[in-house]
């Protein structure tokens, strides 16, 4: 896994392909300060990677749906909240956030520590 700086004290390692539910996910992991900040799950075959900025606000919600509807089986829970955007998880040690961006054609996972 390859590490490079983002930003002051932010490193982020990846990408780098896992096996994950079945499915496999392209990862990157974020550190603050050596801390462990967060994850980035992205589906690694999918419509929405295929399409690239091609895909449309359909492809990119249909997705969001499928990775949610994972996340609920997986977490045995329902979102906190949900939005167009985004349907998020909350958890006492930070969240988990399905998310489709409309702007930048994104549609993945976001795995949050508080």
């Amino acid at each position: 896994m390859t590490a490079r700086e983002s930003a002051p004290d932010f490193v982020v390692y990846g990408p780098v392909s896992v096996q994950l539910w079945g499915r496999r996910f392209v990862a990157g992991i974020r550190f603050f300060r050596d801390v462990v900040h967060g994850v980035t799950l992205t589906l690694e075959q999918s419509k929405v990677a295929a399409l690239g900025y091609d895909a449309t606000e359909k492809d990119l919600l249909a997705e969001k749906k499928t990775l949610t509807t994972m996340l609920s089986k997986q977490l045995e829970c329902s979102p906190t909240s949900t939005s167009l955007g985004a349907d998020v998880f909350e958890f006492p040690w930070g969240g988990v956030v399905s998310r489709a961006d409309l702007k930048s054609t994104w549609c993945g996972i976001e795995v949050r520590f508080k």
